[in-house]
């Protein structure tokens, strides 16, 4: 269970770091270069920022696993065979991350996809069978080198439990996922709701420019966007409750409510449409009234929305069924509006 939690863990982080990272460095390099009047190759730098980001990853996660495993397992740190496990769980590290990043490259490659297009042609089952073969094949090559290492140990007795529950419990709390679908719900479900209660954990303020969303903060159904440049909320994402009529077993209606001067950058992760120019389009033909758009959404479909009674915000309702008809969407965007935005200030 220890061992999943951090592997899951690891997982996430790299994404992160290969996703990031190098675009941080590419930019810093490439301030630094024009600085200086020096000429870069813009190709090659995006390759060798992952590149690095990849060789320090595998040793970040090896260090990382030698020590705690030597903590848990009541081993001391400055020991002679410590380098010795360093170095197997960092043979495992890489070779997990050049199998990985390697076959995905080549995938891409062989379906001739370039890097940031969708990879709906290649066949679900290659990238999952390819994933598997690298973890096999890494997990082989570490566990036959640390085999070597502690061959003459047996320290599981001194193995320390409470610490290791310690880890497990932070990782399910930072990510509760990692345990599987029932301990995501629990954890969303009912004890982060009973910490609120009993105030242990606070509740986000879910409100955005001078309004606030009266529905109950949950930690899966209520999203809050990244902060403008001036600090404030960009927008929110909130569940429409089932009392509004258009929820059904396979329809969850979210309303997005959004700053009016969004830009692209903060829209990015959660919106799926941008409706503003329909919108403005609209209200100059119809001056003083308000504006409606519907967006299909493939199986299902959106609604964009703009009156001069939240001057401040534009509105989307996403996820209603395609058999709703749009007065019907309105009618019941309309009243969620009016019953659940409250206007804080100003």
């Amino acid at each position: 269970m220890a061992s999943f939690a951090v592997s899951s863990l690891a997982i996430d982080w790299l994404v992160v770091a290969v996703g990031e990272v190098p675009d941080v460095i590419a930019g810093v390099a490439i301030r630094a270069a024009i600085s200086i009047g020096v000429e870069f190759k813009g190709a090659r730098l995006p390759f060798a920022t992952n590149t690095l980001v990849l060789i320090g990853c595998g040793l970040i996660l090896a260090l990382l696993l030698t020590l705690a495993s030597r903590y848990l397992l009541g081993l001391p740190w400055s020991a002679a065979d410590t380098r010795r496990e360093f170095r197997a769980n960092l043979v495992g590290a890489y070779v997990w991350l050049t199998i990985a990043f390697g076959g995905y490259l080549a995938i891409r490659s062989a379906y001739q996809l370039p890097l940031g297009h969708p990879a709906s042609a290649v066949p679900r089952w290659l990238p999952v069978a390819g994933a598997c073969l690298s973890a096999i094949a890494a997990l082989a090559a570490q566990l036959w080198l640390a085999d070597r290492v502690r061959r003459e140990r047996n320290p599981r007795h001194s193995l320390k439990v409470g610490a290791l529950a310690l880890a497990c419990a932070f990782a399910w709390f930072y990510s509760p996922g990692i345990f599987g679908h029932t301990g995501f719900r629990l954890m969303n479900n009912q004890v982060r709701p009973a910490l609120r209660a009993l105030h242990i954990l606070p509740t986000p303020d879910i409100a955005v420019a001078g309004y606030r969303v009266d529905v109950p903060y949950h930690d899966v159904k209520v999203f809050i966007g990244p902060a403008m440049p001036d600090g404030a909320t960009s927008f929110v994402v909130v569940p429409m409750p089932d009392e509004y009529g258009l929820t059904s077993i396979s329809r969850n209606p979210q309303v997005h409510i959004a700053r009016r001067d969004i830009t692209q950058r903060e829209m990015t992760r959660f919106f799926w449409f941008d409706s503003r120019k329909e919108l403005d389009e609209l209200q100059a033909a119809r001056r003083g009234e308000d504006a409606v758009v519907r967006v299909p959404l493939g199986v299902m479909d959106g609604l964009a929305f703009r009156s001069d009674e939240y001057p401040l915000v534009d509105v989307r309702l996403i996820g209603f069924g395609k058999a709703t008809p749009t007065e019907a969407a309105e009618q019941a965007l309309r009243r969620f509006l009016r019953e659940r935005l409250q206007r804080v200030n100003g």
